[in-house]
């Protein structure tokens, strides 16, 4: 249109290109003088967008959102499973065995590991038939057994606590035994050593063939002396036709001796006993009736034989009676 082009001729008078204005500059300076380099213009620094604002922005917020319920979803899971860990109970259940599995089983021996291997069983095992130990059975822990224990042999290196222990066979004990309470023997006891006992010991007979006491002896009852007879043969001091006869054990007996014709002093009788005393024993003699009392009568005595002697004459065809006691 004309007034546009009115308008551009304008525009160009009044503002010429830069070429017409870098050489009008240049005219213009003077002789002698550089021109100056054209300024550059200053770069504008890119302005930081805060971390914040940049997170915050468009996608990011989406992943943050995300993640937020990705870590509730994880935390509400564990929870649960931790309350249901907590209630709930387990029950272990086991399907019987049948003939033909046994039968499977039996026929069939499975080998698990050798013996330089170890089996080890977290969980708690239970077997309702018979368990076979070839080898050495080490338990680290307490033996509990509900029923009766039958063993042909057992040693204890350590303590043991039994409620009731019956022995069927032979009981050898190669250490010290104690016995807190009461020891009740139904049979026989028998001692091959010493026997200490510092209490009371009550026993309805006690059969020992020495028995050392070593304080005082106190005897509520009477003393039975026991043993075989002692054996006796009369004295010249009988006279002819005279007997002696004697009852009674090495302890204690009676002695009788009946004169024959022509009796004197001297040997009456000689009584040996049955076992010899280990040294001189003492022999105590006295008369049990009037005969007797009136006689005049000792005793020589050795380890084997005591000997009862007249110091007067016995009276003919008559009866003397003496009791004795033997005490080494």
């Amino acid at each position: 249109m004309p007034e546009d082009k009115d308008k551009e001729s304008e525009a160009l008078e009044k503002s010429p290109n830069s070429k017409d204005a870098a050489d009008s500059s240049s005219l213009e300076q003077p002789a002698g003088t550089v021109p100056s380099a054209p300024k550059e213009k200053k770069k504008k620094k890119a302005k930081k967008v805060p971390f914040v604002k940049r997170l915050t922005s468009g996608s990011n917020l989406y992943l943050i959102a995300f993640a937020v319920i990705m870590v509730l979803a994880g935390f509400v899971t564990w929870v649960a499973i931790r309350q249901d860990s907590a209630d709930t109970t387990i029950s272990v259940t086991g399907d019987e065995l049948t003939d033909e599995i046994i039968d499977e089983l039996t026929a069939n021996e499975s080998n698990i590991g050798d013996v330089t291997q170890t089996l080890t069983v977290e969980a708690n095992a239970i077997f309702n038939g018979k368990i076979l130990v070839k080898d050495n059975l080490d338990v680290a822990g307490s033996i509990n057994v509900g029923g009766p224990l039958t063993l042909p042999g057992i040693t204890v290196s350590g303590s043991s606590t039994f409620d009731d222990v019956e022995v069927g066979n032979n009981l050898s004990i190669l250490g010290n035994a104690s016995v807190q309470g009461t020891l009740s023997v139904q049979n026989g006891l028998t001692v091959n050593g010493d026997g200490t006992f510092t209490g009371l010991v009550s026993a309805g007979r006690i059969s020992a063939d020495e028995l050392e006491i070593l304080g005082d002896l106190v005897v509520t009852r009477h003393i039975d002396s026991g043993g075989a007879s002692p054996s006796i043969s009369g004295g010249a001091a009988l006279g002819s036709g005279g007997t002696a006869s004697v009852s009674g054990t090495d302890t204690a007996g009676t002695v009788t001796l009946n004169t024959g014709g022509g009796p004197s002093t001297g040997i009456m009788a000689t009584i040996t006993f049955n076992r010899s005393f280990t040294g001189t024993p003492h022999v105590v003699i006295s008369a049990i009736d009037a005969n007797g009392a009136v006689l005049d009568v000792y005793v020589t005595r050795t380890s084997s034989t005591f000997v009862v002697r007249a110091a007067s004459a016995p009276s003919a065809s008559t009866t003397y009676t003496f009791d004795y006691i033997v005490i080494e």
